[in-house]
């Protein structure tokens, strides 16, 4: 596979001369980026899917960005603000899918602002802070939730399959499995295996499944109803969120230093937090994450004639359990979701010395 595309950065920054500041920076700039595209795993043959495409798109990204940095009373405040938007084609997203992780191709923009300001109100104290905020939205592109395969539709059956992926069939098709496996319990082994492949991406009569092929329990005098098997009911994406991108966070943090002859003594706390997200592109109830917070807290005492620092750090000083993210695995091993959580309290000390 070959992919070749430009490339490149343009813009400008200008320094204003303004009344209110001592020092202006306005920029602003586009940029075009591009991740290639490749190859997803191969599949074993078996499970009558929706068929997985063999490769995966390019990525590209038109990215806008404008923003400003100041700093004000001589010196003793800096105030950033800068507002961007990133439009995706063919944004590259990965799930768990019989055993191996594939990839598939959505659009989507994001946009948002930022502010940081540091503030430095007395000798030795200083204050910072950083507010953003993000807004993200998927435009086009669809999916199948391994988690949620018939989405909710009362006329299709998921079954349970030999291979590693599961299946849906119509309420038909289930019935007749069952029949047949009164006579041969072995039989409901075959349901997620198509027969034929004729039909293949065609739309299950009145139930909106998409078949991958006649199933080999299929009643062959409904074509069209009964009898086809598929990987679900693929969902619409449009105006889904994207994972991992909270709409609000905000980081605050105070540090104070204080002189005694030689020695330098520092305490600073810094506090963050972000507002709920989703794991995945689904944006189901399953797939929310509470928003969480973090408080970290050091103390270092240091000599800088002599080189030596003595330390003390605890982080996550409120000992809160949070969820960041998760990833869902597959059918064949239980659908359950590996979850990371915040490190729980941590502390200690350390010593340095340069020489």
């Amino acid at each position: 596979m070959k992919f070749k595309e430009p490339t490149g950065r343009i813009g400008f920054d200008w320094k204003p001369e303004t009344g209110f500041t001592d020092d202006t920076l306005v920029y602003a700039f586009y940029s075009r980026g591009y991740k290639g595209g490749g190859l997803n795993p191969p599949f074993s043959p078996g499970v009558g899917i929706v068929p997985v495409s063999e490769t995966f798109e390019p990525e590209f990204i038109n990215s806008y960005e404008i923003g400003t940095k100041n700093t004000l009373a001589g010196g003793t405040v800096q105030a950033n603000l800068a507002g961007f938007y990133y439009d995706y084609k063919g944004y590259q997203v990965s799930k768990i899918i019989n055993r191996t992780s594939i990839n598939e191709n959505i659009d989507a923009k994001v946009m948002g602002a930022e502010f940081e300001g540091i503030w430095q109100p007395l000798e030795g104290l200083r204050l910072n802070a950083a507010i953003g905020y993000l807004k993200t939205e998927i435009k086009s592109g669809s999916s199948i939730d391994t988690f949620n395969r018939t989405q909710g539709n009362p006329n299709l059956v998921l079954v349970k399959s030999s291979s590693a992926s599961n299946c849906v069939v119509s309420r038909a098709t289930a019935v007749a499995a069952l029949t047949a496996s009164a006579s041969n319990p072995f039989n409901l082994l075959g349901v997620c295996t198509p027969a034929v492949a004729a039909g293949a991406g065609t739309n299950i009569g009145g139930t909106g499944a998409i078949a991958a092929g006649t199933n080999v329990f299929g009643l062959a005098g409904i074509p069209g109803v009964d009898g086809l098997v598929s990987e679900g009911v693929p969902v619409d994406l449009d105006g889904n969120e994207l994972p991992n991108a909270p709409e609000w966070t905000i980081s605050l943090g105070a540090q104070y230093t204080l002189n005694f002859g030689d020695w330098d003594a520092t305490l600073r706390g810094d506090y963050y937090k972000q507002t709920n997200t989703f794991a995945r592109i689904y944006n189901s109830g399953a797939d929310r994450i509470r928003g969480w917070e973090n408080v970290n807290l050091t103390l270092t005492v240091a000599n800088r004639d002599m080189g030596v620092e003595v330390g003390a750090f605890m982080k996550n000083a409120t000992n809160e359990t949070a969820v960041t993210d998760f990833y869902l695995t597959d059918d064949s091993s239980g659908l359950f979701r590996n979850v990371f959580y915040t490190e729980p309290r941590t502390y200690g000390i350390w010593v340095s010395k340069s020489f």
